[in-house]
């Protein structure tokens, strides 16, 4: 009989165990999503985008890095979003942040996409509010502002047209 409660104490032990650290591994849970924004268009045929990592922590602290992209050719952009995190399981709004203006300028020469990091934005949502949105998260982020940066070739080839009119003339 003692041997039978040994074992079952040792089972206790070995499930309450389990228990603290399956607790203990979900209260430090971490809630990440990578959130696309098009800036130019709709999100199949964009070509400028706001690239969003968004991180929960279970102490409130939300860090949202941010990375401009634009595969436009001589066109850079400027602009800015809106972000919503919610409880999914009633709707409860939790965040609701508007971001600054960041502009990204035209891909490069070699053909490549330019990738330009506009840095981490930390918020504070408090430790209940996080505990919801990371077990029933609900993002939802669009665009507020989009400017285009064309380049203006006028002064360039007012340049070319006279240096074409000096070549000429010293011929």
């Amino acid at each position: 009989m003692n041997s039978v409660r040994k074992m079952l104490r040792s089972v206790a032990s070995v499930a309450l165990s389990l228990a603290i650290l399956t607790g203990v591994a979900a209260a430090q849970q971490v809630y990440t999503n990578n959130y696309y924004i098009p800036m130019n268009g709709p999100y199949q045929g964009a070509s400028q985008w706001f690239q969003l990592t968004i991180q929960v922590y279970p102490n409130g602290i939300v860090d949202v890095s941010q990375v401009l992209t634009n595969d436009v050719a001589f066109a850079g952009w400027c602009g800015s979003y809106v972000l919503r995190l919610s409880d999914l399981s009633n709707r409860t709004l939790l965040l609701n942040e508007s971001s600054g203006t960041y502009c990204v300028p035209s891909k490069g020469p070699d053909g490549h996409e330019y990738r330009g990091n506009a840095g981490v934005v930390e918020y504070n949502i408090g430790a209940a509010a996080a505990q919801r949105i990371i077990a029933h998260p609900d993002v939802w982020a669009a665009s507020t502002s989009y400017e285009p940066q064309t380049w203006d070739f006028r002064g360039v080839l007012q340049l070319v047209l006279e240096a074409g009119q000096l070549v000429a003339y010293a011929l």
